[in-house]
């Protein structure tokens, strides 16, 4: 997977790692006075915006921060704990996805609708 959509109340971020590229598509909401048509149209496409992103080797980045911790006897940036983390979230999610079910997330984790 090398795209990741976030969509949230203003719009929706758009991620590409290949090519690492950060693009925010804001939500147009046009004043539509038949209500019906309203029903059918929901939000349109607003302004674009192409975030700037210092472009770098992932893998490299993160070597480089695992040795300055190592060499500096401090914690890396993103610890073992962190990845556990996150690999139970995308359990969950991909559980979710294959049962068919609606989750919420919160700040305990993720819920089921």
């Amino acid at each position: 997977m090398r795209d990741i959509s976030i969509t949230g109340e203003s719009g929706i971020y758009l991620l590409n790692y290949l090519p690492q590229e950060v693009y925010f598509y804001q939500n147009d909401y046009t004043l539509v006075d038949w209500d019906a048509l309203r029903a059918l149209t929901g939000v349109s496409e607003g302004t674009m915006t192409r975030h700037k992103v210092q472009k770098a080797e992932p893998l490299c980045l993160e070597y480089q921060d695992v040795f300055s911790a190592i060499r500096n006897d401090t914690q890396p940036t993103v610890t073992g704990e962190d990845g556990l983390a996150v690999l139970k979230i995308i359990h969950q999610l991909q559980a979710a996805a294959n049962n068919g079910v609606q989750i919420q997330s919160t700040r305990a984790g993720l819920a089921v609708l």
